[in-house]
């Protein structure tokens, strides 16, 4: 198996870059992340390379972005790996969202919000809130800009 799978000649394409132990995937707004695993491994199958993935994080419905997956299952050594790199809080996510309503100040301007996250799974739906029981979670802001209507 080649180290390296160009996806391009499966549109639509999901999966973004295929390597022997993980591959990136692309996930759109309101599509669940299982969802798009089960579409990449379609993919990869199609490709005729090993289809196996093992989720290492997710992202949340409305929220579109690119995801890393192992390949293999989840006892895999990159499964294992990616799953303790995501839980000891290794890995640094960064997201761009466009707002609307009142600015939250100028271009360049900064903020933080700091809260506990409790994250549960209730009828095969995983929701996030700010609660006394969660994690310790900071959100670091910069606005890149202002547009007047």
């Amino acid at each position: 198996e080649s180290s390296s799978i160009d996806c391009s000649a499966t549109p639509p394409s999901h999966v973004l870059l295929a390597r022997p132990d993980v591959v990136i995937v692309s996930k759109p707004p309101d599509v669940t992340a299982a969802d798009i695993l089960a579409r990449a491994e379609t993919q990869l199958h199609a490709l005729g390379v090993s289809s196996d993935l093992t989720s290492v994080s997710r992202l949340d419905g409305p929220t579109s972005g690119i995801m890393l997956v192992a390949r293999g299952t989840g006892a895999t050594a990159a499964a294992v790996h990616l799953q303790a790199q995501f839980a000891g809080r290794f890995v640094v996510k960064r997201y761009v969202c466009l707002c609307t309503g009142a600015p939250l100040g100028a271009a360049c301007a900064t903020g933080a919000a700091s809260a506990p996250i409790h994250t549960a799974e209730i009828g095969g739906t995983t929701y996030s809130r700010v609660s006394p029981s969660g994690r310790d979670a900071r959100t670091v802001l910069k606005v890149l800009g202002v547009f007047v209507q």
